[in-house]
């Protein structure tokens, strides 16, 4: 349990619970709901297959390499693996937690949620992001045309 292997995580301090949820939860499914892009899932390690048996749209995931708010494993690999149907899923080299936030203005960059590992473009990084949801979005939202139409 991850709690156990590494109390001092932010996850870890926080949970309650020491084992994951193996129960099938009350159905919460939002039928607008056609595709989910997530990325850094907090409290991956809580949900089973059992827990995510009623996830039955496209997922993407993505995880920084070096996050420390939520290392792996832990946190993705649990939702990954607990799917049904496979998400596509995107390690980022050298990003951190919070590098899945936009860039910060002028003024703001002296946050720490604006700091990033001093080899990591986290403009760059996020103009690739953006294509990545654009086109994952419209791989799995667009219609298809069906084999069946007369031309």
């Amino acid at each position: 349990m991850v709690s156990d292997a590494a109390p001092q995580f932010y996850l870890c301090a926080s949970a309650h619970r020491q084992k994951p949820l193996d129960t099938a939860l009350p159905d919460l499914t939002d039928r607008r709901l056609k595709a989910a892009v997530i990325a850094a899932p907090a409290l991956g390690f809580t949900m089973s297959r059992k827990a995510l048996a009623p996830v039955r749209i496209p997922v993407q995931l993505w995880q920084a390499q070096n996050d420390r708010i939520l290392p792996s494993p832990g946190s993705v690999e649990p939702v990954r693996d607990g799917l049904d149907q496979r998400p596509e899923t995107h390690l980022v080299p050298l990003a951190g937690h919070f590098d899945f936030l936009a860039p910060c203005r002028s003024g703001f960059k002296t946050l720490s949620i604006c700091q990033s590992d001093h080899a990591f473009d986290r403009a760059g990084f996020h103009a690739g992001f953006n294509t990545a949801l654009g086109r994952f979005f419209d791989d799995t939202l667009r219609p298809r045309p069906r084999s069946d139409t007369p031309r």
